[in-house]
C-alpha cells in the first residue's frame, strides 16, 4: 500500500516537472521512472 502511494507521488511530481518545463509529450514522460 505504501509503495502504491509512493508511486502516485513520484508520478505526480514527474508530471508537474514535465508540464512546467515543456509540453507534456512522450519525450517528456521519458523522465518518469
Amino acid at each position: 500500500m505504501r509503495a502504491f502511494v509512493y508511486l502516485i507521488i513520484v508520478t505526480l511530481m514527474c508530471l508537474m516537472i514535465t508540464s512546467t518545463t515543456e509540453v507534456p509529450t512522450h519525450a517528456g514522460f521519458r523522465h518518469c521512472p
